[in-house]
């Protein structure tokens, strides 16, 4: 019922965004009718099983999850293109920035059960952390912080791999309390998809669908305008501004 609600809430607000970009096209209906929600559905299932596919190799997860996005917000929200047509596109675009920011991660995940595994015996016994284990805790928390942001940027921006990672940290903890409602609902999504594994058809398009409305708001205050004010409310990733 809550995802039911946010479409016909996206629909609304779909309507009420023509007015800020003249040459954009969008749903003239939102998502105000059954049809229109049904067919959010399907999308969502389609473009969520071309991520888990996509997701298979593991390396490729970093791209698959850009393109997971990008697709949503494009497609889904904006009505621009297709699933198929958009997925692959920003997956082909992305895919070698997104290995690189992906070996990144899985580097630090790696560093993590490296620094940690051997100490936690130790801690268990009696209680007593050492430095080894702050270090690894120190790396998980960055882990996981940066997590809800890097994919979204990545599909989102032009940036260089240094210049992601810093806007990442930078809007992380400058809209501290929306990382922390990201993080819940990513650990949610999480938490239902492994205990009810036939959900994953959908959960993770569900996921950016709804994680879209929070992080939209703040891309668009780094998103450059046109000459009379307007803003493309699907952007083009060479119209951006360096963080700050």
């Amino acid at each position: 019922m809550i995802a039911i609600g946010l479409l016909f809430h996206s629909g609304r607000a779909a309507r009420g965004d023509k007015k800020e970009s003249p040459g954009e096209t969008v749903r003239t209906g939102g998502f105000g009718s059954v049809w229109e929600i049904l067919n959010a559905i399907g999308q969502m299932v389609v473009a969520s099983i071309l991520w888990a596919v996509c997701c298979l190799p593991v390396v490729t997860i970093g791209p698959a999850c850009a393109a997971l996005y990008y697709t949503v917000v494009k497609v889904i929200r904006r009505d621009r293109s297709t699933v198929t047509e958009a997925f692959f596109h920003s997956l082909k675009e992305n895919f070698r920035q997104g290995l690189y920011i992906n070996l990144i991660f899985l580097t630090i995940g790696a560093a993590v059960s490296l620094i940690a595994l051997p100490h936690i015996g130790s801690w268990l016994n009696d209680h007593s952390p050492d430095t080894a284990l702050y270090v690894s805790a120190g790396l998980f928390l960055m882990f996981v912080w940066m997590l809800p942001y890097i994919y979204p940027v990545l599909s989102r921006f032009c940036y260089s791999n240094l210049r992601v990672f810093q806007f990442v940290v930078l809007i992380g903890v400058r809209y501290f309390y929306i990382t922390i409602l990201l993080l819940a609902l990513l650990a949610a999504a999480v938490f239902f998809t492994v205990n009810n594994p036939v959900f994953l058809i959908i959960i993770p398009a569900l996921y950016d669908f709804i994680a879209s409305l929070l992080l939209e708001p703040i891309f668009r205050k780094y998103s450059l305008a046109d000459d009379h004010g307007h803003f493309d409310l699907w952007y083009a990733k060479d119209e951006s501004q360096p963080p700050k």
